[in-house]
């Protein structure tokens, strides 16, 4: 069972890095620019949001995996 979820992590992981990454790099330059406090709330906002949706869709994922593998 862990080779399926280490498998979908692999198909999966590259796409999630690179938009990571992309978030990160916005949040530093708003943050070193010295943006205001309504940008910096929308940065974190944001990246709060993308993190729930990632972390919800690769539940649901793994789930219907590991339904379909049984």
């Amino acid at each position: 069972m862990s080779s399926v979820t280490s498998l979908f992590n692999k198909l999966t992981e590259n796409k999630n890095d690179k938009e990571h990454e992309t978030a990160l790099i916005n949040r530093r330059r708003v943050m070193c620019r010295g943006g205001t406090k309504a940008e910096k709330q929308k940065y974190e906002e944001e990246e709060k949001q993308k993190n729930i949706h990632w972390s919800t869709t690769k539940t649901f994922y793994i789930t219907r995996i590991k339904i379909l593998t049984t």
